[in-house]
């Protein structure tokens, strides 16, 4: 059993989120929390409840924790409630969206830097992304002070206290953080 946290953010797409909970299916982690945006019509809550029954599917001994919107709260707002609910439950997580199919060993890669980054302050999160193509290395990661789109990161409560949806202290932020974050590099090691 897997003992890093998962979060996965859902929507209204069931055919998505059925091939992502098999790779999570796959991983069987010990906490498993779903974030699901509300409908915007009619047609999108029939979706919307189609892709929330696939997550109920739990076969192994799990805690699974859902937060479930009513109304459609939108791309930004949602994932952002959602992960500061995760964190006040959880120190840390790797999150996904259901759009996102991560390879199994990315979970593993994501536990191993969780650990050997733990305490380190400039290292704010984790990703999976990799838009460098293949790079020549001895190791299977890098570092970046730029942020990759969220397909598949991991992060902790630590780092997720900077969190500030609406930016409001953006330059004072920008002037005090320098944040890192661990890249895989596909070196085909």
């Amino acid at each position: 059993m897997f003992d890093v946290p998962v979060a996965l953010m859902i929507y209204n797409r069931p055919e998505l989120t059925r091939q992502i909970f098999a790779q999570i299916r796959l991983l069987r982690p010990r906490q498993l929390f779903i974030i699901a945006d509300g409908p915007k019509d009619e047609t999108d809550e029939r979706k919307c409840l189609e892709a929330r029954q696939v997550v109920e599917d739990v076969d192994w001994p799990c805690e699974l924790q859902t937060l479930y919107s009513a109304h459609n709260l939108g791309v930004a707002k949602n994932p952002s409630n959602g992960l500061q609910w995760v964190f006040d439950q959880v120190d840390r997580c790797i999150i996904l969206e259901d759009d996102t199919l991560p390879d199994i060993s990315f979970f593993e890669f994501c536990r191993l830097l969780l650990q050997k980054y733990d305490d380190d302050e400039s290292v704010m999160s984790i990703s999976g992304a990799n838009l460098c193509g293949v790079i020549q290395t001895e190791y299977s990661y890098g570092f970046s002070r730029f942020s990759l789109p969220p397909w598949g990161w991991a992060t902790w409560r630590r780092a997720w206290q900077y969190y500030d949806f609406r930016m409001d202290d953006w330059m004072e932020q920008k002037s005090r953080l320098k944040p890192a974050i661990a890249l895989l590099f596909l070196s085909g090691k």
